[in-house]
């Protein structure tokens, strides 16, 4: 590992980074429509997309108004699969 180096950084071919992004999905006026069936079903679905672009998954919080989902991106990850979720 080189001097100064963190454990969680991550190599790519033109750099190093630690790319953590903070995800809110809410609904309209932020009403608490989330139920349980709804919780599972968006979690399944976050996971489904998040193995599928390469992207890891640290945490997701599920509340009756909103979900929080906190990832890590590949740092050569392209930009276009970012923004395309």
């Amino acid at each position: 590992m080189d001097k100064g180096m963190d454990a969680t950084n991550i190599k790519a071919s033109h750099g190093v980074g630690d790319n953590k992004h903070h995800l809110e999905f809410c609904p309209k006026y932020r009403h608490g429509v989330i139920n349980s069936f709804i919780s599972e079903e968006m979690k399944q679905n976050l996971l489904q997309i998040a193995q599928e672009k390469g992207i890891m998954v640290h945490k997701i919080v599920v509340d009756s108004d909103h979900v929080t989902c906190l990832s890590q991106y590949h740092y050569g990850c392209p930009s276009r699969w970012r923004y395309n979720i």
